[in-house]
Parts: C-alpha cells; sequence; structure tokens
C-alpha cells in the first residue's frame, strides 16, 4: 500500500464519519420545450448537507433545512448545484431553497431567482422528491426525527424517485407549469462505492506504472 493511500486511510479514521459532508448527485433528460428548452435537455445537480447543521425540526414529523447563511447565523447550510444543458444555474438557487427530511421521504427544492434573460429557460424551480410507500405502509420510518442522514444508505430504501422542473407563477393564474424528468439517475449507495473503489484501483495502476 503507498503512503498516499495510507494517508487517506489514517485521515479518514481520525475523524468520525458523521462529521464529514454528504453530497447526494442526480443527473437525467426532460422535454424542456415548453420552457424554450430542448425535447431532450439534459440537466445535472447535487445537494451537500452537514448531518449536524441545524434545521427547524418538528418532533418526530420532518425537518427543514433552508439554503439561507442568515437564518442559521453563521452555522453551515446546504449547498446546491445545479446545470441544464451545460448552463450553470448555481449561483441563482435562492436562499428560501430547502432540503426537508420526512419519515418516509425526502424532499430537496430549488427556487431560482430572477432575472431571466432573453435566451434563458423560464424555468423557476426544480425539485427532487424520493421516498418508500413500502416503508410508510408497514410503519418502519426511514429517517428518524427528522435528522438529515449522514451516509446515502437511505436511497436503498427510497424505491420511488421524480425531478420536476416548473415554470413561473402566473399572477393572474397561480398555476405552475412543471414536466417531470424522462429519465433520472440518483446512484445507489453500491453504484457509489464501486465508483470509489474503481478510482483508488485506478490510482494504484498508475502509481504502479511510474515505478
Amino acid at each position: 500500500m503507498s503512503s498516499l493511500v495510507f494517508l487517506a486511510l489514517l485521515c479518514g479514521a481520525a475523524a468520525p464519519v458523521s462529521a464529514a459532508p454528504v453530497t447526494l448527485r442526480f443527473r437525467g433528460t426532460a422535454d424542456l420545450s415548453l420552457f424554450g428548452g430542448f425535447t431532450t435537455s439534459t440537466f445535472a445537480g447535487d445537494v451537500t448537507w452537514d448531518p449536524a447543521m441545524p434545521c427547524n425540526g418538528n418532533g418526530d414529523d420532518y425537518s427543514v433545512c433552508r439554503f439561507d447563511p442568515e437564518e442559521y447565523d453563521g452555522d453551515p447550510v446546504p449547498v446546491g448545484h445545479l446545470s441544464i444543458d451545460g448552463v450553470d444555474y448555481s449561483t441563482r438557487i435562492a436562499p428560501y431553497s430547502r432540503l426537508e427530511v420526512f419519515p418516509y421521504e425526502w424532499f430537496l427544492e430549488f427556487w431560482f431567482t430572477p432575472p431571466h434573460g432573453p435566451d434563458a429557460l423560464n424555468v423557476d424551480r426544480v425539485y427532487l422528491w424520493m421516498w418508500s410507500p413500502r416503508s410508510e405502509a408497514v410503519g418502519t420510518p426511514v429517517f428518524y426525527r427528522g435528522w438529515l442522514p449522514d451516509d446515502l444508505a437511505f436511497l436503498s430504501r427510497l424505491e420511488r424517485r421524480t425531478f420536476v422542473l416548473s415554470g413561473p407563477w402566473n399572477d393572474p393564474d397561480p398555476y405552475l407549469p412543471s414536466v417531470s424528468a424522462t429519465t433520472l439517475f440518483v446512484p445507489e449507495p453500491g453504484i457509489a462505492a464501486l465508483l470509489v473503489t474503481g478510482t483508488v484501483a485506478a490510482v494504484r495502476r498508475r502509481g504502479g506504472r511510474r515505478r
């Protein structure tokens, strides 16, 4: 084992797992012709959270974490990114966007602040929703007391998921036009572990070639 790999393992062992930020990534395609995009527009995004960050809790029911540093007086808040057809929308994610955890579901919502450029997609909101009707049916919560999870093991228990992109509010008619993703990929914990293992193996092979 190389000294570099040993150092990485040593650093990982020194810090508690729950102290490390958790990042969930997702990507897919959607027909965004309704909003001025392509019929097969591509999107990609992620959200990172610190399991110890403060959230507005409601006992065992749910918790809400806003993307607003001022609300938590400088404490850690979620961090999110989103791109559509290669255009980065991350800087437009509004501070009132939120990450919610319920007993049987997990909900990420990005609201986007104006202005919309003349060629910008007319998308005001996107949300990723993952839930477990099977767990709810048997009364076995996926999440307890609304705490944010400290790893991605919960993904295998949320067997349903959807990603929705919505247009702007219409003042006379508060109908929010929306479309669901045609395809959606959220890596399972096993896939993520396989990718990490493959990366380590590639580093070791490259290191062997230099000797």
